[in-house]
């Protein structure tokens, strides 16, 4: 029986025992401006702190495997986040707020306090079709350029979004309105349900979508095949599809 539970974005990214990562059989990353602007409208409509904040919905996670929590329910939303979040500790460079910077990265990152080259491996292992780039941009010593190559594609479906934040952050004037911003992404929340097996993850995602999206004939075949863990499917998955 699966027990669902509240959890904050703050809570979910403080994990540091495991990386959350994107299973194979989930679709791509396909979120763009659009959800993007939602999001923001939605994050600074609501009240300050110490009153109800975003709620965004069912997170279904499967418990660690190999050393990481895979997010069957959820990706589109946590990606989209930790891109902002992105945004956010640049905006906080660019005020010299070097302390917020580095709370902002804590978020992105899992870190070591002992060394002084900072991060040690992403938060979030994304979803192949943009995980080049955003490892690129999570880490701490991103310059804030995106490469033309070898990651053109992945520049072209994250680009997009993180210049709307990029674009929507300098309104965010000072320091305590830039902190206000990131505590309102931090206490955000979301209905977790951990499960245990792959298969039963399988029946939720087919029922569960945070946007509406329907899956396709080829969404629903390939997560049927990557849940029953079918002998090479990923490689020849992803031959069909090239």
């Amino acid at each position: 029986m699966w027990q669902p539970t509240i959890r904050t974005i703050g809570d979910i990214l403080r994990e540091s025992i495991n990386q959350y990562a994107i299973p194979p059989f989930q679709r791509a990353y396909k979120w763009g401006e659009e959800e993007a602007i939602e999001l923001v409208e939605d994050l600074k409509s609501f009240p300050e702190a110490g009153e109800e904040y975003l709620f965004l919905g069912n997170f279904i996670l499967e418990k660690p495997k190999d050393g990481n929590i895979f997010i069957i329910d959820g990706q589109q939303r946590l990606t989209t986040i930790i891109l902002l979040l992105v945004a956010c500790r640049e905006r906080a460079k660019k005020l010299n707020l070097e302390g917020l910077a580095t709370k902002i990265q804590e978020k992105l990152a899992v870190t070591n306090q002992y060394r002084s080259s900072g991060d040690l491996r992403v938060r979030l292992i994304a979803s192949k079709s943009i995980r080049d780039i955003f490892d690129v941009m999570t880490k701490s010593g991103w310059n804030g350029k995106f490469p033309s190559s070898p990651f053109k594609r992945q520049v072209n479906k994250l680009k997009p979004v993180y210049d709307y934040f990029f674009g929507e952050v300098p309104k965010l004037k000072t320091e305590a309105a830039l902190g206000d911003f990131v505590m309102a992404i931090d206490l955000s929340y979301v209905v977790q349900i951990t499960i245990e097996k792959r298969t039963e993850a399988l029946n939720i995602f087919e029922r569960t979508n945070a946007r509406g999206r329907d899956l396709d004939v080829a969404d629903l075949l390939k997560n049927y095949l990557f849940a029953e863990e079918v002998k090479g499917v990923e490689e020849r998955w992803d031959q069909t599809r090239r």
